[in-house]
């Protein structure tokens, strides 16, 4: 079938909200069934020569029912072109292929809200293409489309490299907020933006109106873009799928003792709620989440009026929720006495599978760990790691990565990274990250001139 055609046919079809707001989308199998199949017996029966005006008429005749379930019917088979309906992008690999490396995993689909609304300004046209909430943190993944000229992509000229996003849809109103975003080109005049917003002190609601601004900011020589959406959405099965354990217990970190409020997860990961511990991230130290035997690490810290968290995006709420044990870790700075400079030890090392004999790492401190197990398998990697009584401490600031071409954002935040101890050796731990078959893989220490330990763990559950 000619992908053209079908695309001037559904580029011409104005769907309104107003005409299926009260149509029941829950369509059963045989119902979409017979829907597909409909409309590729329309769709192939007609002619050239007069598609567009035959097409748009049937879809008109038919617009309630499609309208309903457009998100929900593929009749599409592959292409690489960019798509303007969000259920299109959803059903083709190639598509997801990139909401997956930009942080918006297949795990969210059937609790996405699928919207296709578009705005233009400046030559820009922004699509929001799906969403997810949950009460403290929202994922967004937004078409951006270039209409005049092929897009900068320098940096510092970058219209989608210097986009500021934000979403109204507060139940209960933070004092500070945070987010994160994520970028891929898809061609010279294509993009996908996937951004977060996060209020792990506030409440976003389980329904009703979005509102998104989106807009650019301080290009010296280049025309601002703004844009506004508002539309509806329903969060209710994500909001189902939460959980908030609270805690109220003390744990010192370094040389400060604050106070663990509560742990708050969902399908997008958990916030860990405490008081500051300190001026700057990790001057003290850190924390960590242990459940089951599983060790999470955080992605991010951050600290307002209201209090401060860390985000730990691999502890999920299915994970968090079958646990039997929670305990919290401090990941204690261990010299406070003074900066130690780097030592002459490489803190990048190549991760090969054919060890021949240990891989020594030089601490601060003189002493050192060592490297002694590599595996790599098809979809992750494991490093086993020995430091003494510091290996956890130690592990807690590794990073595991690709080199910098197309890095997948948990190579950033630690999204899959998790710790578990080697029952077959008494100091050994292993960290253990999602990771593709086909890359080569790199170990890191992040603060190299600073000593951690970790501490008694807080017992939660």
């Amino acid at each position: 079938m000619d992908f053209e055609k079908i695309m001037d046919i559904t580029n011409g079809v104005n769907l309104k909200e107003d005409d299926f707001k009260d149509i029941n989308i829950e369509l059963n199998d045989l119902e979409l069934k017979t829907m597909e199949k409909t409309i590729l017996v329309k769709i192939n029966n007609h002619q050239e020569d007069n598609i567009k005006t035959k097409k748009i008429n049937f879809f008109k005749k038919h617009s309630k029912k499609i309208a309903a379930s457009f998100a929900l019917v593929t009749f599409l088979g592959a292409s690489c072109a960019f798509l303007s309906k969000p259920a299109f992008a959803e059903n083709i690999e190639v598509f997801q292929n990139i909401y997956e490396k930009l942080g918006y995993y297949r795990d969210y689909k059937d609790y996405s809200e699928f919207i296709g609304q578009s705005k233009e300004d400046n030559g820009y046209r922004f699509t929001i293409e799906k969403l997810i909430g949950t009460p403290n943190k929202m994922l967004v993944a937004v078409k951006v489309t270039s209409l005049n000229k092929p897009f900068d992509k320098d940096a510092e000229k970058s219209i989608v490299k210097n986009l500021m996003p934000s979403v109204g849809f507060s139940f209960k109103v933070a004092k500070d907020g945070s987010g994160s975003s994520n970028i891929e080109y898809i061609d010279d005049y294509n993009a996908v933006y996937v951004f977060s917003e996060d209020i792990p002190y506030g409440k976003f609601n389980k329904r009703g109106n979005v509102t998104i601004n989106i807009h650019s900011y301080g290009i010296e020589g280049i025309a601002p873009v703004n844009v506004n959406f508002n539309f509806k959405a329903d969060f209710s099965k994500s909001f189902n799928k939460t959980l908030n354990l609270k805690v109220n217990k003390k744990v010192t970190v370094g040389k400060t003792e604050t106070t663990i409020s509560e742990i708050s997860s969902s399908l997008l990961g958990t916030f860990l709620k405490f008081d500051e511990f300190g001026h700057e991230p990790y001057d003290q130290g850190s924390l960590a989440i242990e459940v089951d035997g599983k060790i999470y690490l955080d992605s991010n810290f951050g600290a307002g009026s209201d209090g401060a968290y860390s985000f730990f995006p691999a502890l999920t709420y299915d994970v968090l929720n079958k646990t039997t044990s929670i305990k919290v870790i401090p990941i204690n700075r261990a010299d406070f006495s003074k900066e130690v400079q780097t030592s002459d030890n490489k803190y990048e090392i190549a991760l090969k599978t054919n060890l021949k004999e240990p891989l020594k790492i030089t601490n601060i401190s003189g002493a050192y760990g060592e490297i002694y197990k590599i595996e790599h398998t098809a979809d992750k990697i494991r490093v086993y790691y020995d430091a003494g009584d510091k290996t956890l401490g130690e592990l807690s600031l590794a990073r595991i990565y690709s080199h910098y071409k197309n890095p997948m954002p948990e190579e950033y935040n630690n999204s899959t990274t998790i710790i578990v101890k080697d029952e077959n050796r008494k100091n050994g731990y292993y960290i253990e990250q999602k990771a593709k078959p086909d890359k080569e893989y790199f170990f890191s220490r992040s603060y190299p001139s600073v000593a951690y330990k970790a501490g008694d763990p807080l017992i939660v559950k």
